[in-house]
């Protein structure tokens, strides 16, 4: 059934409430481009991603680093790229 519900002027599918809110929010992302997040934004991010990527490597020599990375390799499969952190060996 496709049923239409109104939230003040915005018109929402019935099948949209029922996504989850990762699926929602992956659908946002994917269907957005550059144009439409202002420049001041995207300055803003490129900035918060670099201190992240900057922190994260200068922080892997230290005990909590090690441990978080374990704890976090213990919540997701396997892969073979990794997004931080060492290559795993060759299996």
């Amino acid at each position: 059934m496709n049923a239409i519900h109104r939230t003040g002027a915005t018109v929402i599918p019935e099948e949209t409430e029922q996504r989850l809110i990762s699926e929602r929010l992956a659908g946002f992302a994917h269907d957005l481009s550059a144009a439409a997040i202002p420049g001041n934004v995207r300055e803003r991010a490129r900035h918060l991603m670099l201190d992240a990527t900057g922190i994260a490597y200068a922080s892997g020599r230290y005990e909590f680093a090690h441990k978080a990375m374990t704890a976090v390799a213990g919540l997701g499969g396997g892969g073979v790229v990794p997004v931080i952190g060492p290559l795993a060996p060759a299996l």
